[in-house]
């Protein structure tokens, strides 16, 4: 799977995603304030795509304020590219 910038060379403006002390503060924040955290589910079935899945929790997971989880009708999902996902319970 080729994705859009994926050629490399000098084109891509690292500077535009440096990490800024504000940031870092406000992801400090939330993560202190955890009586405000929240689980979101991201419904998944198979043949789901499994980059839209990783997207999507990712930019979830980084507010440091919710936990992704994945809701599914069956123990096993098997996404597009043959990824098998198995039911997880937390200890």
């Amino acid at each position: 799977m080729d994705l859009p910038g994926s050629a490399g060379g000098s084109s891509h403006v690292s500077d535009a995603f440096s990490l800024e002390a504000r940031f870092v503060g406000t992801a400090v924040w939330n993560l202190v304030r955890f009586w405000s955290h929240e689980r979101v589910g991201i419904e998944v079935a198979d043949g789901v795509d499994e980059v839209a899945v990783a997207l999507t929790a990712d930019a979830l997971a980084r507010t440091y304020r919710s936990e992704p989880v994945l809701l599914a009708a069956t123990p096993q999902v098997t996404t597009r590219g043959g990824l098998l996902q198995l039911e997880y319970a937390r200890p």
